[in-house]
């Protein structure tokens, strides 16, 4: 294994900043600048010597001046916040700094996939379609969490991330793929397309119905993956062109010549996933993100080559040697105690040191007792001026007035520089004395009275805001509760929000006055419902279901909206079938399934008898269990009878793709995972979601197990 070449500190350093304070963050060196905002690796220090390495990205000025795109910005910044997925890059926080909003991040020590590529290519390592598939599987995975995450009322949030592309798919040294800029990419796509520097150089991986400003769903990321799929597999770039206007005509119109054309290592097998997931027609691409990923996993795991994370790793740390050795020494030099003094741009204040008496004035008039924070910027606590200014020869050098002089070395005073002095030293004197009697004086300034404002909330932990702006606290911006964290001057009408995710905001209008000052204002925040969907086993139309006595409708799959924090019982009445009670407590912001088991009712001579479960040790003293049997299929019976007293679990896979029908009831799109179904026979039927054919098989379940394992390959559905 060859060494690499230790990174030059000096350079290093040069290449560092400016480093400079950005709100509780320090920057440390700037990444990079889009046509949006610009990216700078930053340190974050908190208590007790708690630091870490953060990605702060600050929107760029010239979009700050601009309302809507603001506006949109926080909605969309709000959004990404619930994104906690681990292919997807976290966002710490939202706010805003020295007049610009930022958007704080997790550092990801790695590339992007656009600098893979390049790098491969120049060092001629190609990327086996292996593992780009797998790169890829994971980068769909997460577009699937952000296409059907659920906000607080549950509905679907509909977020598409319209930007997929090399650029923001990130890899770690480590081996893991990241994807970022959720929400980010979707505010672009919605402010003007003529932005310079917005959309340019974006169209080679856009969808058609994206390029033709159709409404978009989660097809048009798969579109985009799959463009970088292909790329990634034949090391050529799909559709590149000079004149943008040729680039929509290739998205929309040209057909794609299979990946195999261009490299024989890509499998017929992965050209028609890849065939599929670039569908000019959505309706005839994978029907999501996860149907891509699975295609992908399924053809992984027929490949006798090995796609571990690590040998993506072992990649990454082979072609990137040299970055690894540069940001490790980075991080090494930001993390050394005085760095922030050492290489700032304007290093924080501190004390100069006093140099020498030299000279003393006869009779020297006594200082003003003044407070040291009354002293303009520059001043020590002596009234001594700490900052440069210009003498003779280009020198500089500093002085302190009244009373002490300290004079440059090597340098005489001119009579122009004692005049100088003497008239600053006199206007020094006018401006302490009539502080002096501002603060001394009775009378000399108007005092304006303000009051505690206390707010307490329960629950706690809600956001506050004061005529639209969110105040700052003792320890960054206020939540509930506070404690003589903010005031507000007497007299002062505001308008008072509270705001937490899950609940309704409140809003109050609050005037302080002596009375209100120190009396904490309690807010009791009211909860927005939540959906309670409930089904039942086994599944039917004629099934009636109530929720605290209240009916809720016939049928299974029902969603109630309910109450959060308060448990609620649930009773299901079905002919034929004895059904279970079930109570139920969601929590505020969330969502709840619960699913009643039913036991079915049989007549023995006349009276009816419900089938129920017996205790284990019961069942032991009748007889001895009998050993379970493998499952297998069964030939056509008429006598194909479940047992529900005793359930099984199963995982389905097959291929293609299919619903899986058990009793009528829908158990959901392969590949299903622990499905728990009753022992015994049971009819499972396949149907092809496209062309709707069915295909129904008959399996034998032991009692009590999990692992029954059903791979099927169904060419009836095809």
């Amino acid at each position: 294994m060859s060494s690499t070449r230790a990174p030059d500190r000096q350079a290093v350093i040069q290449g560092l900043g400016p480093v400079r304070r950005f709100g509780r963050y320090l920057l440390v060196k700037k990444l990079a600048v889009g046509g949006m905002a610009e990216i700078w690796l930053a340190l974050q220090e908190s208590v007790a010597g708690f630091k870490r390495f953060v990605v702060v990205k600050k929107i760029l000025g010239h979009l700050i001046e601009r309302e809507e795109f603001v506006s949109m910005f926080l909605d969309e910044a709000r959004t990404t916040v619930q994104l906690n997925h681990p292919n997807i890059v976290k966002v710490y926080d939202l706010g805003e700094a020295d007049g610009s909003y930022f958007l704080s991040m997790e550092y990801i020590d790695g590339e992007t996939l656009a600098a893979l590529t390049l790098r491969a290519a120049r060092k001629r390592t190609p990327i086996t379609p292996e593992l780009a598939a797998r790169i890829i599987a994971d980068a769909a995975r997460a577009l699937h969490f952000a296409h059907t995450l659920k906000g607080h009322d549950g509905r679907n949030l509909a977020i598409i991330h319209r930007d997929i592309s090399p650029q923001n798919i990130l890899l770690s040294y480590e081996g893991e793929v990241k994807v970022v800029d959720f929400g980010i990419a979707k505010v672009a796509s919605q402010s003007e397309h003529t932005q310079a520097g917005m959309l340019k150089g974006k169209y080679s991986y856009m969808s058609p119905e994206q390029i033709q400003g159709q409404p978009l769903d989660g097809r048009s990321d798969v579109f985009a993956l799959a463009i970088t799929l292909y790329e990634l597999v034949t090391g050529t770039r799909l559709f590149k062109h000079d004149s943008e206007l040729m680039i929509l005509e290739m998205v929309t119109k040209h057909e794609v010549p299979p990946p195999s054309s261009i490299n024989p290592m890509v499998s017929t097998e992965l050209d028609q996933i890849i065939a599929k997931g670039l569908a000019k027609d959505r309706d005839q691409r994978f029907a999501s993100a996860e149907a891509f990923q699975v295609a992908l996993e399924e053809h992984l795991s027929r490949s006798e080559q090995s796609t571990a994370g690590h040998d993506l790793g072992r990649l990454m740390q082979q072609l990137f040697a040299d970055h690894v050795a540069e940001k490790t020494l980075i991080r090494e030099i930001a993390s050394e105690p005085n760095f922030e003094e050492t290489y700032s741009e304007s290093p924080p204040p501190r004390a100069a040191p006093r140099a020498p008496i030299v000279e003393r004035r006869s009779n020297p008039s006594p200082a003003p007792s003044v407070h040291p924070s009354q002293y303009p910027p520059g001043y020590g606590s002596q009234g001594s001026y700490t900052g440069p200014f210009p003498v003779p020869g280009g020198h500089s050098g500093s002085y302190s007035s009244p009373g002490v002089a300290y004079p440059v070395p090597g340098a005489q005073p001119s009579k122009r520089s004692a005049v100088l002095l003497t008239l600053f030293s006199i206007m020094l004197l006018l401006v302490l004395g009539l502080g002096t009697y501002l603060i001394l004086v009775p009378g000399g300034v108007t005092s304006v009275p303000a009051g505690a404002l206390d707010i307490v909330s329960t629950p706690p932990g809600a956001l506050i805001y004061l005529d639209g702006e969110r105040p700052r606290g003792v320890s960054g911006l206020a939540v509930t509760p506070t404690k003589g964290e903010l005031s507000l001057p007497f007299d002062k009408r505001v308008k008072l929000r509270l705001e937490k995710p899950g609940y309704k905001d409140y809003e109050i209008e609050v005037t302080m006055n002596a009375e209100q000052a120190g009396r904490p204002i309690e807010v009791q925040l009211d909860a927005h419902p939540v959906p309670l969907t409930i089904d039942v086993d086994p599944s039917h139309a004629e099934v009636e279901i109530k929720v605290d006595g209240r009916m809720l409708g016939k049928g299974a799959g029902l969603v109630a909206s309910v109450q959060p924090e308060v448990e609620h019982e649930v009773t299901v009445a079905l002919e034929g079938y004895e059904c279970e009670s079930m109570k139920s407590k969601i929590a505020a912001g969330s969502s709840g399934r619960m699913v009643v088991p039913c036991r079915e009712k049989r007549v023995v001579s006349g009276n009816e008898k419900t089938l129920t479960r017996r205790d284990p040790k019961e069942v032991n003293k009748v007889r001895e269990p009998r050993p379970p049997r493998e499952p297998r299929e069964t030939a056509a019976s008429t006598a194909c009878v479940p047992d529900d007293s005793r359930p099984s679990g199963a995982v389905f896979n097959t291929k293609p793709v299919s619903e899986v029908f058990f009793r009528g009831r829908r158990l959901g799109e392969t590949p299903l995972k622990q499905m728990k179904l009753p022992s015994g026979c049971l009819e499972i039927t396949y149907q092809n979601p496209v062309n709707k054919k069915k295909v129904v098989k008959r399996y034998i379940h032991a009692p009590n197990r999990l692992d029954y394992r059903y791979n099927e390959t169904i060419a009836e559905l095809e």
